[in-house]
């Protein structure tokens, strides 16, 4: 009941647009519906990116996506994609092209930095634009109508991004970096960074009053860190007790899901509630889950899913799923690389 609370005041507005009149009575009920599952793969030695298709109800995958749409792989390296009304925008970083595709895979424009091309990372949307961070030290804003492109220079390494508040907080990596980039998205200006753990690396926005950021540490005396940062403050909280986070997943509104490595060979995953931040339980994975070498965790909005992307021990990726509870589901192949994150294509339902 009270995931079915949480998502309908986050679609209230929508609501009100779609009808017009508070005659709650009579109106229909929003949900969510996710519409395809997709698994990027980031390339790696002697592999290049790929996309994989992956269908729950059937336990079936197809291989490459976009290799079988295109006739043409992803390139060298691929580090984020987004799923936006039907849309995917792919960041091949190796290749210096932001794809947009159909959910097919098939390539509809290639988006291109103007003048020298530079390399997409991370990649988010807030009202009608694209916001995008390159390796080469920029941010772009990208009309989602137009395709029509700004750059702004940032400096550093960008690499995770994400809005809220009419701002876009992007992380700038490195071993000796402590600073979040925050851009005001309607003048696309710079706006004063924040001050955070080292070596910041992913960001998710979780509210309009929430995010999570994950800080990958130095590998010397600041290990990696969760934080939680309100937007309209532009406060940065630490969470504590946390150890050797690897990962983070949100269901927006309602869980954040934290990829912990224990020891040796160990690893949990903690749910949190998403507001206070406070754990539902240590860890929801039982101890017989084989995990061999962890490195991307993603949350499944409607369905209840995780979506584990693992290395096996030959190289291969995999992606184990698992239910909110932990119970194992399935384990399927996803290709010649590291998963590094899997994407789900939603739409908005009435009952």
């Amino acid at each position: 009941m009270k995931k079915r609370l949480t998502l309908l005041a986050a679609l209230l507005p929508i609501l009100l647009l779609a009808t017009g009149c508070p005659n709650w009575e009579h109106e229909p009920q929003p949900y969510l519906v996710v519409t395809g599952t997709y698994v990027l793969n980031g390339g790696g030695t002697g592999a290049d990116a790929s996309l994989v298709n992956y269908v729950y109800q059937s336990k079936n995958q197809q291989p490459d996506l976009f290799q079988a749409a295109n006739n043409k792989s992803l390139g060298a390296k691929a580090e984020d994609m987004l799923c936006v009304n039907g849309r995917f925008y792919i960041c091949a970083t190796a290749d210096k092209v932001l794809y947009k595709t159909d959910s097919l895979g098939r390539i509809q424009e290639e988006i291109v930095t103007p003048g020298t091309p530079l390399s997409p990372r991370h990649i988010t949307a807030y009202q009608d634009h694209l916001f995008v961070t390159y390796a080469e030290g920029f941010v772009a804003k990208i009309d989602t109508a137009t395709s029509a492109i700004q750059v702004l220079e940032v400096g550093g390494n960008p690499n995770g991004i994400t809005a809220s508040n009419d701002k876009i907080y992007i992380a700038l990596s490195g071993a000796e970096s402590t600073s979040l980039a925050v851009v005001e998205t309607r003048t696309f200006a710079k706006l004063p960074s924040l001050s955070v753990a080292a070596n910041p690396r992913k960001l998710l926005t979780v509210s309009d009053q929430i995010l999570y950021l994950l800080s990958d540490g130095d590998g010397a005396s600041n290990p990696p860190l969760v934080q939680v940062i309100d937007p309209k403050k532009d406060e940065v909280y630490p969470m504590q007790a946390l150890r050797n986070p690897i990962d983070i997943a949100a269901v927006p509104g309602q869980m954040v899901f934290i990829l912990l490595k224990v020891d040796g060979e160990r690893y949990q995953i903690r749910p949190l509630e998403a507001y206070s931040g406070v754990a539902y339980q240590e860890n929801i994975l039982g101890s017989d889950v084989l995990i061999e070498n962890p490195v991307s965790l993603s949350a499944d909005p409607a369905n209840g899913f995780l979506f584990l992307g693992d290395m096996t021990s030959d190289g291969k990726g995999q992606v184990k799923v698992f239910n909110y509870k932990g119970n194992y589901l399935d384990t399927f192949p996803a290709g010649d690389s590291a998963p590094v994150g899997t994407y789900f294509s939603t739409i908005i339902k009435f009952l």
